[in-house]
């Protein structure tokens, strides 16, 4: 076990000595004299390892699955002990529980020492809302940082228990906790707690990295292959940008990214018995080990099909807060009157829970017990739709409620009535009336249309639409050949809104992206459109923006409709889905905004389209040249920061107080450094 850190000498004490020692060593009284203010040298920062979360079981522990907390792995790099520890992230705990249990060969009225080592991954000291019991006995956490602190107690197992356990228990939100090395003896010889550093686990061979979304100064993957040496490199198409030797220790290891820079990559690793496994890998400069989620982004997502499970990790990691998705009538209401929730939607909808994400959910379509089954159009059946929405806001944690998807599109909506505007106002009306009875304050959405259809929605406002909604969405694919064209419909759905409705509501893009496939768009033109048409959304006040959508829904890249994902299919050998070079893009830009607003700024040059974002030093500005790369002349006193939709960074120093700055025709990210 490693000696603790000097200056963290008070962890290893037991409560009690500390006691004791204050009460042995207190002066005798006598008369008081000036004692100077001693000076406290503030905390310095430590460096963060390069580690990485696995996919994998850790042998004779219980851990916590997807649906209670957000993750509870093993963490490769940089172990106290070993190769392995154990990593729990939990940005939503709703109340305490035990991450993490095994079972301790201890019987009533035994008296237990107890060490081992935490870590916080921040650089600087924290309080930690998290314990460790041992027999019941709860053992307080220092404050910790991202260097391994060693803790100790002794505990008593009380006499009338009846069974042992030590248990890691989380009451509040935590991120980047981790442990190793528990050892708890007792009046015999040897450690208590089996597999107490965590090295036994089981996985499947290959890349078992958590995910493949990671940070430039903590970047790591999470391997199980073959023992002893091994090579990796990343590669940007043919071009090496880091490349590097690691000695696999065990069934499972890491092998840290040093060098690695940001950008999208192809990350290959070849273990000692020359097998090798390539996948691809995003690679963002940011703080600490994941992206901040911004309530902005949301993303579109089919938990019915089994591909997402686990959909919510895959959304956070790229700092996305939000999931949209259909929750589908006929698989909920299959006797009438009752609910019995389909298994995926509670199970994924919890996981978007822990998680973070909150689900953006659509009240659709039919059910065939009313009559039509794609669309309610009896007054049965739009009562029963408003008590099923009713259901859906009492039993999920949602961001908003969405009534029906593209009504407008006959694909959709099969009804005597047809796809007018007025064949809609029933449904929102009882969505409306029966949910605001059981939750006064969830946003409803209406329209949702195909496209961004004016007339249409010129006449939901003049039926008094506004009436029953807090927000207004649209799917505005028209703009698919020109991003910077929604612009203009988003002032025109404002002007509806004023001129039919005499008041605008919230505008919220709930559907909107582009697909991968040949003869179609490429990847990198897909990134490129995700720049675009998420910047002008926001630009021009959108509060809301989810692109369409998570995971590839067909591993054939020739389908159409199957390749709008930010993730492609599974790669055989690899644990997480792979990411698109669109994910690196969308990551890029939550990043940049860091959520700050759209702010009023000068066009960089007639030649640029541009967004600025935030305010002095923290403005930062998006933006591309239509008709082809140019060069824009900006006035500034230091270097300015360049970075491309693909990641890669340029700086550009100022010539008698002029920076020339490249601006490419797929856009740029540009920043005044201080």
């Amino acid at each position: 076990m490693p000696t603790p850190a000097p200056t963290r000498w008070l962890a290893t004490i037991p409560l009690v000595s500390v006691l004791l020692l204050a009460a042995c060593t207190a002066p005798a009284e006598s008369a008081p004299t000036a004692t100077p203010t001693p000076t406290v040298e503030p905390p310095q920062p430590v460096d963060l390892p390069r580690v990485a979360t696995a996919r994998a079981g850790v042998n004779d522990w219980a851990l916590a699955d997807g649906t209670t907390l957000a993750a509870v792995l093993p963490e490769v790099g940089d172990a106290a002990d070993g190769a392995v520890a154990l990593r729990v992230d939990a940005p939503v705990v709703d109340a305490p529980i035990a991450a993490a249990r095994v079972g301790l060969a201890a019987a009533a009225g035994d008296t237990l020492t107890v060490e081992f080592q935490a870590r916080a991954l921040t650089p600087l000291p924290g309080a930690v809302p998290a314990s460790v019991t041992v027999a019941g006995q709860r053992v307080v956490l220092p404050e910790l940082d991202a260097e391994w602190t060693t803790v100790e107690a002794e505990v008593e197992v009380p006499a009338e228990a009846t069974e042992a356990a030590l248990e890691i228990v989380v009451d509040a939100a935590v991120t980047g906790l981790s442990f190793d090395d528990f050892v708890v003896t007792g009046a015999g010889d040897g450690n208590l707690v089996p597999n107490g550093s965590f090295e036994a686990t089981s996985a499947t061979a290959g890349i078992v990295s958590d995910s493949l979304i990671m940070n430039a100064d903590t970047a790591s993957v999470a391997i199980a292959l073959a023992p002893g040496a091994a090579s990796w490199s990343a590669r940007r198409g043919e071009e090496v940008v880091a490349s590097g030797e690691a000695n696999l220790a065990g069934a499972l290891a890491g092998i840290p990214l040093d060098g690695i820079e940001q950008g999208y990559f192809d990350f290959t690793v070849t273990d000692s018995a020359g097998a090798s496994i390539t996948t691809p890998i995003v690679v963002v400069a940011g703080d600490g080990y994941g992206i901040q989620t911004d309530p902005r982004f949301g993303v579109g997502m089919h938990v019915e099909n089994d591909i997402y499970t686990g959909a919510a990790r895959y959304a956070a990691s790229l700092g996305i807060a939000e999931g949209r998705n259909d929750i589908l009538w006929r698989h909920n209401e299959t006797v009438k009157g009752q609910y019995d929730w389909a298994p995926n939607y509670v199970r994924e909808f919890t996981r978007m829970h822990v998680n973070g994400v909150k689900v953006m959910g659509i009240v659709n379509y039919g059910n065939a017990l009313y009559g039509n089954k794609n669309t309610p159009d009896t007054p049965e059946a739009l009562a029963a739709y408003g008590r099923y929405a009713a259901a859906i806001a009492q039993r999920f944690d949602l961001v908003g409620l969405e009534v029906f998807n593209e009504f407008n599109h006959e694909r959709f909506n099969k009804t005597g009535c047809g796809t007018a505007p007025a064949c809609y106002i029933p449904l929102l009306q009882t969505v409306h009336d029966n949910v605001r009875a059981v939750d006064p304050d969830l946003p409803l959405v209406a329209g949702s249309t195909a496209n961004y259809d004016a007339a249409w929605f010129d006449g939901l406002w003049q039926a008094g639409g506004m009436n029953y909604a807090d927000a207004m969405s649209y799917h505005p694919y028209q703009i698919v050949p020109d991003p910077a064209g929604l612009a203009g419909i988003i002032a025109t759905s404002r002007d509806s809104m004023q001129a039919y409705g005499g008041g605008t509501l919230p505008i919220w893009i709930t559907e909107l992206g582009s697909t991968s496939t040949g003869g179609m768009p490429s990847q990198l033109e897909q990134a490129e459109f995700a720049f675009k048409a998420s910047i002008t959304a926001f630009g021009n006040g959108v509060e809301k923006f989810f692109w369409y959508d998570l995971i590839n829904d067909s591993p054939d890249p020739t389908v159409h409709e199957g390749n709008f994902g930010l993730f492609g299919q599974p790669i055989s050998g690899v644990t997480a889905l792979p990411p698109k070079p669109v994910a690196m893009t969308v990551a890029l830009v939550i990043t940049h905004l860091a959520d700050h607003e759209a702010a009023a700024a000068e066009p960089l040059s007639a030649d640029v389209l541009s967004y600025a974002f935030g305010d002095g030093e923290e403005r930062t500005t998006f933006a591309w040249a239509p008709a082809g790369a140019t060069t824009v002349q900006m006035p500034v006193t230091g270097d300015v920061e360049v970075t491309a939709v693909s990641g890669q960074v340029t700086l550009v120093s100022p010539v008698d107080g002029v920076a020339s700055v490249p601006v490419s025709e797929e856009g740029v990210v540009v920043r005044v450094l201080p």
